[in-house]
């Protein structure tokens, strides 16, 4: 199989609900083909399309092809509404903070901050604590006393 048939299953791929592997290997799919899959597995052009992604498929068949590797890895839960969430606060942080408000951030921090050792790969959880670090990093005014004064309030006397 070249490019093109590898674009036009990509593409069949699209709804798919059922297929999680397929055996790819042998086949001369260059890095054309293998960014048609990267889209189906993640599309990363916007929150919507990532969340719409295909969240099933978890084996290509095939080893060290980084363009999919990791992508494949996101898949690897049985909780695919899990696996959603965590393609759009991988991909899609500040997205979703600016268009859902601040009121968001306890909900995007407890998913991070969640047990999902079976909703996703060690490498991910790594990344999503990266994303709750930038999250803490990038609105320091959420972590903060109200006023300096109330610090005050909170030293001992001397």
């Amino acid at each position: 199989m070249a490019d093109d048939c590898a674009l036009l299953l990509a593409d069949a791929l699209k709804h798919n609900t059922r297929l999680q592997v397929m055996r790819l290997e042998g086949n001369n799919i260059t890095v054309e083909g293998w960014n048609a899959f990267s889209a189906l597995i993640c599309n990363k052009s916007s929150l919507m399309e990532t969340v719409t992604s295909n969240h099933v498929l978890e084996d290509l068949g095939i080893f060290d092809e980084p363009l999919v590797d990791d992508l494949l890895a996101l898949n690897q839960s049985d909780d695919k509404r899990a696996v959603a969430m965590n393609k759009a606060i991988k991909f899609h942080l500040s997205e979703l903070v600016v268009t859902m408000g601040v009121k968001l951030l306890p909900t995007i921090m407890a998913c991070i901050g969640a047990d999902q050792k079976n909703a996703c790969s060690e490498h991910l959880r790594c990344d999503l604590l990266a994303s709750m670090f930038s999250i803490v990093r990038s609105t320091p005014v959420l972590f903060q006393y109200a006023s300096h004064e109330s610090d005050q309030d909170l030293a001992p006397d001397v």
